[in-house]
């Protein structure tokens, strides 16, 4: 299974949208995508109406740690059913049509490229590891594996692929995983069955982290079938071949026999997978999904919620796979407006700032604080600016005499008085999902020990997404999250003003950083300018990053053995078998 990016996949194409904009003129508004799916109700059996789709017969052909794997007695073996909850709702398996790409798509399609469960860099998937990038970075050429096929039997040759960049970048298919493309890829070639060149048309880093993302589909049975047809029996690359589909209840795939080209360098296995079958179950009810999984009926759980953790702690039967969700939450300022202009003053308060305390008071602890705007479970996370925003937080007598050097007295009431004899009373903008209440109140607390009066306007998230845009607040409470690192793009170019940019920061510095690092291909080169920009955030602090929340999945393991995980969560089932069959 590939890392999930049900998430990371519909945000990634609101970031590019604006950075491709960004580029020739002022970034549009951008759509805004949801943090999580619609959710439909799990049927234990098929809904009233509804008909099982059977596919036809197909051919039978947190610092980033280091990937873990659970401990595995004895060798594998083929044979079981891997039973596993997807938490969404229902979703089209025709990658082309579908907002939403998850483990039900990438468990029938592989992709080009895959990333390492450290997080540290992507290889080949569908094609080799030795891509080469020309020296202007404006073109990236690729090799097929030998040997590898769809699951109707036709090759994945470089036609297949090109084929596929193509669709997806057709505008009156309008794919929603491929507007990333629009301004950003120029052309794809294939000039032979083995090389796919694509050539862009400006240097562009998050390639890679995109065509991780984009499912490949063969090409022939999409022509045959049709859009509507294709989506009921849908045929890729990928380790799993869809038998039967109750669209909103489950999804049933058998082992393809033929695959054997997952990447080396992450699976000791490159397959064929070993169960025998692999069913997801579409649930939306938490406390019976964690039900499932207590009683053996699931495998894999992805996410085990809160109020079920010490359950599944005492559950001797359960091994429980800790994370880190992609991103974090902020506090955001409004860097055009008086006082939040000042950078003295925002660093100031970014001293007043107490994570540990928030995280306990929102979380009971169930967060890591975070010092820079990159969490370690994203990549570009640099350590060293980590420890050099650590150094520079929680010092409330610094942000005292900071203050004090701008001028700001304590009155008789003990609330800080500016120059002009006002005193210093902010307002807060926090959305009304209760996880932030204790947050926000903490924080309240925390500038009130500095003698700042703050009132919390709590709101819903699409009016503070317009105050955003309007210029209309003083400070926001707010998440973000993204695993490639042209989040900051999103978050802090000044193109973005009035867009994605919600503390309307403008620094010319930190734009040409941002528009270095996003021309990078190479990773090393990139990496180091998303060093230098972090360091210029926490320097400026336009936001103060708080914290990454923990997530946690869980599995059986007296039913299967092993599993790999990263710092994401994410469980990854290529090496593992059944050991209950």
């Amino acid at each position: 299974m590939k890392h999930n990016r049900s998430v990371i996949t519909i945000i990634a194409l609101i970031v590019v949208a604006s950075m491709a904009l960004g580029a020739c003129a002022p970034s549009a508004t951008p759509t805004t995508a949801p943090t999580t799916p619609p959710s439909t109700s799990a049927q234990p059996t098929t809904p009233s109406g509804a008909q099982p789709t059977t596919a036809p017969a197909q051919s039978t052909v947190a610092p980033v740690t280091a990937p873990t794997t659970a401990p595995a007695a004895g060798t594998p073996v083929k044979g079981g059913q891997l039973v596993w909850a997807e938490l969404g709702g229902y979703y089209t398996l025709d990658p082309f049509v579908s907002p939403w790409h998850s483990t039900p798509q990438y468990a029938v399609f592989d992709t080009m490229l895959a990333l390492k469960p450290d997080l540290t860099t992507y290889v080949g998937d569908l094609v080799e590891d030795n891509w080469e990038v020309t020296p202007d970075n404006l073109s990236v050429t690729f090799h097929v594996k030998p040997n590898v096929k769809f699951q109707d039997g036709t090759p994945v040759d470089a036609a297949a692929l090109k084929w596929n960049l193509d669709h997806y970048a057709d505008p009156t298919i309008a794919a929603p995983e491929g507007g990333w493309m629009n301004g950003v890829v120029k052309d794809v070639q294939a000039p032979d069955a083995s090389t796919v060149k694509i050539d862009l048309v400006t240097p562009y880093a998050p390639l890679f982290f995109q065509l991780s993302a984009l499912e490949m589909v063969s090409p022939t049975a999409y022509q045959k079938l049709g859009p509507d047809k294709f989506a009921q029996a849908p045929v890729g690359a990928g380790a799993w071949t869809v038998k039967e589909i109750v669209p909103d209840t489950s999804v049933l795939y058998t082992r393809n026999e033929d695959y054997n080209w997952a990447p080396t360098s992450i699976y000791k296995n490159p397959g064929p997978a070993y169960p025998d079958s692999f069913l997801i179950k579409y649930m939306s009810d938490q406390a019976v999904e964690y039900a499932a999984l207590e009683t053996g009926e699931l495998t894999v759980l992805p996410n085990i919620p809160p109020q079920s953790l010490p359950q599944a702690q005492a559950n001797k039967n359960i091994t429980i796979v800790k994370g880190q969700e992609n991103g974090g939450v902020y506090l955001g300022f409004n860097t055009q407006k008086a006082p939040f202009n000042n950078q003295q003053f925002r660093v100031a308060l970014s001293y007043a700032i107490n994570r540990d305390e928030i995280i306990q008071a929102g979380y009971s602890g169930e967060a890591v604080p975070m010092y820079s705007n990159l969490a370690s479970s994203e990549m570009g996370y640099s350590q060293e600016m980590e420890d050099y925003g650590k150094s520079k937080s929680n010092d409330p007598e610094k942000a005292k005499q900071m203050l004090a050097d701008l001028g700001y007295t304590a009155g008789s009431d003990g609330t800080m008085v500016g120059k002009d004899g006002k005193p210093l009373e902010l307002t807060l903008e926090v959305p009304t999902a209760e996880e932030f209440k204790p947050v926000a109140e903490t924080i309240q607390a925390q500038f009130a020990d500095l003698g700042i009066k703050v009132t919390l306007d709590v709101k819903d998230v699409q009016t503070i997404k317009q105050m955003t845009l309007d210029g209309t607040y003083q400070m926001i409470l707010f998440n973000y999250g993204l695993l490639d690192p042209s989040i900051l793009t999103y978050l802090f170019d000044s193109k973005n003003i009035g867009a994605s940019n919600r503390t309307r920061f403008n620094n010319p510095d930190l734009d040409k950083l941002l528009e270095s690092a996003d021309s990078a291909l190479d990773w090393n080169t990139r990496k180091a300018d998303v060093a230098k920009a972090l360091q210029l955030l926490i320097d400026q602090r336009p936001n103060v990053p708080l914290y990454s929340r923990l997530v946690y999945a869980g599995y059986r393991n007296d039913q299967i053995s092993g599993i790999i995980t990263d710092p994401l969560g994410d469980i990854l089932t290529m090496d593992a078998w059944m050991t209950k069959q």
